[in-house]
């Protein structure tokens, strides 16, 4: 075997001994954490609840206009009658923009306006004992007019949305970009001057099939009769029922007990992802039969509006730390979580979290491996590391290799140039020359020049380099190629 060839495999060997330490790196971190002893790992529902917690709004909606008679009479002895309503609502884009229920946001006959009517309907009926509030409701759909403050226009609906659902902090004025009312698909678009909001992301239809869990969100009106405001929305469990149409537009039944209040906020699946905005029940039921307005009809809303429904770095960072939460990796969790909360400091999740990862640490430690793509880095990096080396000890053999012949000497001028069938000739023998016998080739002459005889052969140049060389050399003196 060549010297090169032995050269070139030894180069080989090296390289596949680094990529084979490469991978056993990547192997060695690839084993499976076992969950600590007492340790109960969460529930698909409740990781679908931390999902989709960050992007829960409540929105309040104050609501102003007049009622007028079919004589053109005021009632409420010509004040305007005011009204207060809440709903929930989510984020469906960083930018502030936050979907709810259309009839949340509806002035219209099958939204506020219908309220109005009631409102002047028990008056009138307070007024004239012989005829029913409910009389003087029908006859005033039909014949009553309600308007805002300007003749003519619709009714006055100021819109404030909390972040988080805090009832504590500040409202952020909303507007209505676009919505679609109750039994028309029940969705609407809001906007609020914000940035970096909390969001989630929306499911399609061949998502949801019958008998899949799900968890209905929001702020049930009722139990703040009984309960201390707060900002922690209501989840209700429950699952897909039947997928059905309300005219000839879908709606999905679940099974979750959805109430005045939950309005407006998502339904959402094992996943987090939204199926619907929570839409209607069933007036006078007993049993919890209750629909949601697929979210296709929110999208389609979203497209024609020019918004897309996407996660935002806060989002993307608090779903890794909630993934290395639940995969025993607190320390990245805990990383993970103040990296959300620099980003959004009123996170309405993040500060829980950090709290149970750091308690999680202090009581088991770090029991869960590196995340699956760690362990690509590691291959990845034992192979450049091998394929760096390789490379090197190859350029090395190929200049070795391909080094030019040295340049000669520039020609002394004392040398008279010779032809090259002279004989060769020194100024001097060489200092270890054993004197030659008289007569011998070589002998000193009277000129004391000695000389040499020339070989005969025929000159031959070396094939790598383009070096002369002798026909007994066996190897090119200067690149040291094999003839």
């Amino acid at each position: 075997m060549s010297r090169r060839r032995s050269r070139t495999r030894i180069a080989a060997l090296a390289a596949l001994s680094l990529l084979a330490a490469g991978a056993g790196t990547a192997c060695s971190a690839d084993e499976s954490g076992t969950a600590p002893d007492g340790l109960q790992a969460p529930n698909q529902l409740e990781r679908a609840a931390a999902l989709i917690r960050p992007a829960i709004v409540s929105l309040e909606m104050h609501i102003t206009g007049y009622v007028f008679d079919e004589q053109g009479n005021i009632f409420n002895q010509g004040n305007p009658y005011e009204m207060e309503a809440t709903c929930s609502g989510f984020v469906v884009n960083p930018d502030g923009w936050v979907a709810t229920a259309g009839h949340c946001v509806d002035s219209g006959p099958e939204g506020f306006r219908d309220d109005f009517i009631q409102h002047a309907a028990l008056e009138a009926s307070a007024s004239r004992p012989g005829v029913s509030a409910e009389d003087f409701y029908n006859f005033g759909v039909m014949n009553w007019r309600v308007e805002g403050f300007t003749p003519g226009s619709p009714l006055d609906v100021q819109i404030g949305v909390h972040p988080g659902g805090d009832p504590n902090a500040a409202a952020l004025p909303a507007r209505v970009v676009d919505f679609r009312p109750l039994g028309k698909g029940d969705v609407a678009l809001v906007k609020v001057d914000a940035a970096d909001m909390p969001s989630t992301d929306l499911a399609t239809d061949p998502d949801v099939q019958v008998g899949d869990q799900v968890l209905a969100v929001g702020y049930p009106a009722s139990t703040d009769l009984v309960t201390d405001q707060s900002a922690e929305p209501s989840n209700k469990e429950g699952a897909i029922s039947s997928k059905k149409t309300q005219g000839s537009v879908p709606v999905y039944e679940i099974s979750a007990a959805v109430s005045p209040g939950m309005s407006g906020g998502p339904t959402v699946d094992t996943a987090g992802k939204v199926l619907g905005v929570n839409s209607f029940t069933i007036a006078g039921e007993s049993q919890p039969f209750n629909f949601i307005a697929p979210s296709s009809g929110l999208t389609e809303l979203l497209d024609r509006n020019g918004v897309d429904s996407v996660l935002g770095p806060v989002d993307t960072t608090f779903r890794d730390g909630l993934d290395a939460l639940y995969a025993g990796r607190y320390t990245d969790a805990i990383a993970d979580f103040d990296k959300v909360l620099a980003l959004a400091p009123e996170h309405a999740k993040a500060p829980e979290l950090k709290t149970d990862a750091t308690q999680l640490r202090d009581k088991y430690g770090d029991w869960g491996v590196p995340k699956s793509d760690d362990h690509l880095w590691y291959l990845i990096g034992g192979g450049a590391l091998a394929a760096m080396v390789a490379m090197g000890l190859a350029l090395l053999l190929v200049r070795k290799r391909r080094r030019p012949a040295t340049a000669p000497a520039a020609p002394d001028p004392a040398i008279t140039p010779r032809a090259d069938d002279e004989p060769l000739t020194m100024l001097a023998p060489p200092m270890h020359a054993a004197s030659p016998e008289p007569g011998q080739a070589g002998a000193e002459s009277t000129t004391g020049v000695a000389t040499l005889d020339r070989p005969t052969a025929p000159s031959r140049y070396c094939a790598a380099c383009g070096a002369k060389a002798a026909s007994t050399d066996r190897f090119c003196r200067g690149c040291g190629h094999e003839h």
